[in-house]
């Protein structure tokens, strides 16, 4: 029985070793998915994030060429030209109305049209 006894504690031995390489290939195999999926995390929030950044760079061309068509027309242009500078077409007085907080609204006013059968002294008004 001495050999059989040799035999049983050389399988045992073989399956016990079997199970631990087995054990060590199952970690191994554990860690590089568990590296997998973090990165696969990662690449989803910064797809998430290229996303999110993409549609606010549409919007933002969808209002650039909302206001390119704007400044296209002869008459934006000269709206935009009064909203920024104290400017006025010729026969237009500008008034400046100063709030509290001395920020300025500039309206302009129109003055009446003149017409060229007027008497003289009608410059004087």
């Amino acid at each position: 029985m001495a050999i059989g006894t040799q035999t049983y504690i050389k399988k045992i031995l073989l399956i016990r070793a079997g199970i631990a390489v087995l054990l060590l290939v199952v970690l191994f195999l554990s860690l590089s998915v568990y590296e997998r999926f973090s990165i696969e995390r990662e690449m989803s929030a910064r797809r998430e994030a290229a996303e999110a950044e993409f549609a606010a760079l549409e919007q933002r061309e969808s209002q650039l060429q909302a206001e390119v068509e704007y400044l296209s027309k002869e008459s934006s242009v000269e709206a935009e030209i009064r909203r920024h500078f104290d400017v006025a077409k010729e026969g237009e007085k500008v008034v400046i109305i100063m709030d509290d907080n001395g920020t300025s609204t500039i309206t302009p006013l129109i003055a009446p049209e003149v017409p060229s059968s007027a008497p003289w002294y009608i410059f004087w008004r």
